[in-house]
């Protein structure tokens, strides 16, 4: 089952730690934000947009996620451009887990480190197509 347009929370599987902009940690420019593992108890709901065809686009406070020199970003501005992403149900390891990968290239998607306050990585990850 695919998601439907809405706010969301990600987190890590194994600890539950939100993802987001750590925005105490952020300059005022309009540069590109990290996007990075944050601490247990804070809040940073994603705005998910679905495109259609299994696309969406992910927004954390205002910040379009995008892959920039495979890292997660948030852009404020439309340059880079956004990333559009796939969002897949993962059914066999749980209820509500998903693979989050790049639509416009196989194999590659988020990779969430265990510790906090970490950078998220873009790179090649195992995502298998259940028919």
């Amino acid at each position: 089952m695919s998601l439907t347009s809405g706010n969301y929370t990600i987190t890590t599987r194994r600890a539950g730690y939100p993802v987001g902009r750590n925005i105490d940690a952020e300059d005022s420019s309009l540069r590109p934000k990290k996007v990075v593992i944050l601490g247990p108890g804070v809040d940073r709901p994603w705005a998910i947009e679905k495109l259609g065809g299994g696309i969406y686009t992910m927004k954390t406070r205002h910040g379009a996620a995008a892959d920039i020199e495979s890292k997660l970003f948030a852009v404020l501005i439309d340059e880079p451009e956004p990333t559009k992403w796939r969002i897949e149900p993962q059914f066999n390891l749980g209820k509500n887990l998903y693979i989050i990968g790049s639509a416009n290239r196989s194999r590659i998607g988020w990779n969430l480190p265990v510790e906090s306050e970490k950078e998220i990585g873009i790179q090649v990850c195992c995502i298998s197509n259940h028919s």
